[in-house]
C-alpha cells in the first residue's frame, strides 16, 4: 500500500499550477470530457519546462496522457469505480487533501515565520501553576483564579520563589526544579505563556496568565541568543554510589589529573577510551550525538555552549551523573527558514496555532455564508443528566426538537442535530457543570459542521483542489486497472513469459555489470567532498573508515550505504552509472561519479564490463519488458474500443496565448 500511494503521489505531485481558468474541452474519449485546464495542469506537474514554449513537448505528452486517460475510462467502464474498496480508499484521500483547504494558510505561515524568529532566541523562565481544567465551570474559574493571587501576593511581600514553588505548584516537575523552566524557545510552553516570554521583560512576577493547563505565574530571569547544536566528546568520572567526602574528594583529583594530561596535549580519545566511565561513548573517543538546549544536565550544558572553537576544552565540571572533561567538535547555528519551513509549519498546523488559523476560516466561512445563531440551547441543555460522562447518555424520541440553533448558506441546523452530535461523540469523561459541557460541545458542534459544509463545497469553489481530487480519483483506478490488466497477467503468465524471452532473446545476451560503492554527503560544496573522498581513496582506506574521516572532518551527515556489484536493470543507482558509461560521459579510468542532484557519491571498485545471464538471473528485466509488450498490446485494443476526438483549436490556443 505504500508504494502504491507513493507512486500515486509521484504522478500527481508538486504544488498545484493554474495555467488557465477556462474549461474548455480538450479532448473526449467517447463521451468523457477531458479539459484544457486539467490537461495543462498535469504536463504543468510533471515537466520542468513551459509548456507554452514547448509544443512538440506537449504534443508528446498529450498523447501519453490520452493513453492515460483511456486506462482509467476504461476501469470506470468495467465499474471498478463502484467498488467498495475504491470508494473507502478514495474518500480517505480526499479527505486528506481537503484539509490544507480548511486552514487559513497565511497563518499558518505567519505563525510558522513567527516561531521561527523565536528560535533565534531562548528564554529562561520559571513559573507556578495552578491547574485548572479547560472547561472549568465560571466558579472553579475564579477560585483558582483567587488562589493564583494569593501566591503572587506572597511572592511580592518577599517568599522565595523556589521554595514556594516546590510547596503549591501543580506543576509535577516543580518539586525537582523550583519551577524553573530552564532555557526554552517555542512550542516548549502553552501559547499564551510562551507569548508572555517573548514579549516581556526579565524581572517581575507576571499577571495570572490562563492557558489550557490552568493559571501561571511567571518570572522571566534570562534571555539570550539561541546556541544552536553543539557536537562534544567528554571523559567522564562518575561519583560513587556512596556518598563519602573521600571518595567524592578522590573522584574530583583524578578528573583533574586527567584534565592535566589533556592539556599537556594527550590524546583526548585515548584518555576516554582508558579512563571515561561512560561506557556509551568511550569506545568511540568519548563523542556524543549533537544536542542543544535542555538536553543535557545543565552544568554540562553550559560548560559546552562557553568553549568558543572546535577542539577547546573544558575545566572538570560537576553533574549529578559525575566530572566531567568536555571537548567541543563542532558547532551549528539554527538552519535557515527554508530548510526547516515544512517542519514548521507541520509543527504549527497540529498544535495550539493551528486552532488559530481554523478559528480564522471559521470566521471566514460565518461571514460568507451569513452565519445565524437563534441560540435556543435551553431545551437541549435541559435534557442533558450525568450519563453522559459516562458515555451512555441517549436522545429521548418523545421530546420535541425541531427548535432552529443557527443556519447558514440556506442550510438551518435543529436542536435534534445538536442532541445527535452529542449522543455520538459523548465519551467517558471527569464531570463538570453540563452547562459549560454544552456550551463547548456547542461551539465544537458548529466548526466541525461548517468545516464539513465547507468540505463538500470545496470542488465547486477551488479549481485547484478539484483538479488534484479528480488525479487522485484517475490515479488509485490507473493502478488498479494496471495491476489487472498488465501487472498480474505478466506475473502469472509463465507461458507467455517464456515464449516472450523466446522470442526475443537476442535482446538478452549482452549486459553490463558494474561493481560500486554507494555513499551520501549533506553539504552543498560537492568540490569538497569529492577533493577528501580521492585524497582518503589514495590513503588505501576502506569505505567505513573514509565514511567516518569524513563525518568528523567536513560532512557530519556523510555516509557509507552500501556497496553493489550487479547487471544493469535491477538496481537503480546501477543504471544511472552506466548511462553514464554507455553516453560516453565517464571518462575512461574515471572511478568516481558525483550526482549532486541526490547529493551521492559514487566509487566504481573495478572497470565496468560485459557478462552474459541466463533468464533466471535477468527474469526481472524480461519480466519488465513483458509487462511493457502487454501494455502496448492492450492500448492498442483500447484505442480502437473507444472514440478518442481531440479538438486541435483548443490545443493550439495553448500556444496562442504566448
Amino acid at each position: 500500500m505504500y508504494f502504491r500511494i507513493s507512486s500515486i503521489i509521484f504522478l500527481l505531485s508538486l504544488p498545484v499550477y493554474l495555467f488557465c481558468q477556462t474549461d474548455e474541452t480538450l479532448f473526449t474519449i467517447n463521451s468523457k470530457k477531458i479539459s484544457k485546464t486539467e490537461f495543462v495542469e498535469s504536463f504543468s506537474k510533471n515537466n520542468p519546462i513551459n509548456i507554452v514554449e514547448n509544443r512538440d513537448s506537449a504534443r508528446h505528452y498529450l498523447n501519453q496522457y490520452i493513453e492515460f486517460k483511456l486506462k482509467v475510462f476504461d476501469a470506470e467502464n468495467k465499474g471498478f469505480d463502484k467498488k467498495q474498496e475504491f470508494k473507502d480508499e478514495f474518500e480517505k484521500y480526499r479527505k486528506q487533501l481537503a484539509q490544507p483547504y480548511l486552514i487559513d494558510q497565511e497563518m499558518v505561515q505567519n505563525l510558522a515565520k513567527e516561531a521561527y524568529e523565536r528560535m533565534k532566541t531562548e528564554v529562561r523562565a520559571r513559573h507556578i501553576q495552578v491547574r485548572i481544567a479547560p472547561n472549568a465551570s465560571p466558579k472553579d474559574s475564579l477560585i483558582a483564579y483567587q488562589k493564583t493571587l494569593k501566591i503572587l501576593k506572597r511572592l511580592s511581600s518577599g517568599e522565595d520563589f523556589e521554595t514556594l514553588a516546590k510547596q503549591v505548584s501543580d506543576d509535577p516537575q516543580a518539586v525537582n526544579n523550583g519551577g524553573d523552566l530552564w532555557y526554552i524557545g517555542p512550542f516548549s510552553v502553552p501559547y499564551n505563556l510562551e507569548n508572555y516570554l517573548y514579549t516581556a521583560n526579565p524581572g517581575k512576577y507576571s499577571n495570572p496568565i490562563r492557558t489550557y493547563l490552568g493559571y501561571h505565574i511567571v518570572q522571566i530571569i534570562d534571555k539570550r541568543s539561541n546556541p544552536g547544536r553543539y557536537k562534544v566528546a567528554h571523559i567522564m568520572i562518575s561519583l560513587p554510589n556512596d556518598t563519602a567526602k573521600k571518595s567524592e574528594i578522590a573522584a574530583k583529583q583524578l578528573a583533574d589529573s586527567i584534565y592535566q594530561l589533556v592539556i599537556e596535549g594527550q590524546d583526548f580519545a585515548k584518555l576516554a577510551i582508558k579512563y571515561s566511565n561512560d561506557n556509551g561513548t568511550s569506545a568511540n573517543g568519548g563523542e556524543l550525538p549533537w544536542f542543544e538546549s535542555g538536553k543535557m544536565p545543565h552544568e554540562f550544558e553550559l560548560a559546552s555552549f562557553n568553549l568558543k572553537e572546535d577542539g577547546a576544552i573544558s575545566k572538570p565540571v560537576k553533574t549529578r551523573f559525575g566530572w566531567h572533561i568536555i571537548k567541543r567538535i563542532a558547532q551549528k547555528g539554527i538552519p535557515d527558514y527554508k530548510q526547516i519551513e515544512e517542519q514548521l509549519i507541520q509543527r504549527v498546523s497540529s498544535g495550539e496555532r493551528g486552532e488559530i488559523a481554523v478559528q480564522k476560516v471559521i470566521d471566514h466561512l460565518k461571514n460568507e455564508y451569513h452565519f445565524t445563531d437563534f441560540s435556543s440551547l435551553s431545551t437541549v441543555i435541559n435534557l442533558i443528566d450525568s450519563t453522559i460522562f459516562m458515555a451512555e447518555w441517549k436522545v429521548p424520541e418523545d421530546i420535541d426538537l425541531s427548535g432552529n440553533l443557527f443556519s447558514f448558506d440556506n442550510q438551518t441546523y435543529t436542536q435534534k442535530d445538536f442532541a445527535k452530535y452529542l449522543e455520538c461523540n459523548q465519551k467517558k469523561m471527569f464531570p463538570i457543570p453540563i452547562e459549560n459541557y454544552i456550551s463547548q460541545q456547542y461551539d465544537e458542534f458548529i466548526k466541525q459542521t461548517m468545516l464539513s459544509y465547507e468540505e463538500t463545497m470545496l470542488e465547486k469553489k477551488n479549481i485547484p483542489y478539484r483538479l488534484l481530487v479528480n488525479e487522485f480519483h484517475d490515479g488509485i483506478l490507473y493502478f488498479d486497472i494496471m495491476q489487472k490488466e498488465v501487472w498480474d497477467k505478466a506475473a502469472l503468465d509463465k507461458t507467455g513469459l517464456d515464449d516472450y524471452y523466446s522470442k526475443n532473446e537476442n535482446l538478452y545476451n549482452n549486459f553490463y555489470q558494474a561493481d560500486v560503492s554507494i555513499f551520501e554527503y549533506g553539504i552543498n560544496d560537492s568540490t569538497k567532498i569529492e577533493k577528501l573522498f580521492r585524497k582518503l581513496k589514495n590513503s588505501n582506506l576502506d569505505d567505513n573508515e573514509i565514511a567516518i574521516k569524513i563525518q568528523s572532518t567536513l560532512d557530519e551527515n556523510f555516509k557509507f550505504v552500501k556497496r553493489l556489484n550487479d547487471i544493469e536493470g535491477k538496481e537503480p543507482i546501477i543504471d544511472k552509472c552506466l548511462v553514464l558509461y554507455k553516453t560516453g560521459k565517464l571518462e575512461k579510468d574515471e572511478r568516481l561519479i558525483m550526482f549532486n542532484s541526490d547529493k551521492e557519491l559514487i566509487w566504481l571498485n573495478n572497470e565496468i564490463q560485459k557478462t552474459e545471464k541466463p533468464i533466471e538471473d535477468i527474469n526481472g528485466i524480461v519480466l519488465a519488458d513483458y509487462q511493457k509488450y502487454l501494455e502496448k498490446i492492450w492500448v492498442s485494443n483500447l484505442k480502437k474500443k473507444y472514440d478518442v476526438e481531440i479538438n486541435e483549436k483548443v490545443f493550439e490556443s495553448i500556444f496562442n496565448n504566448k
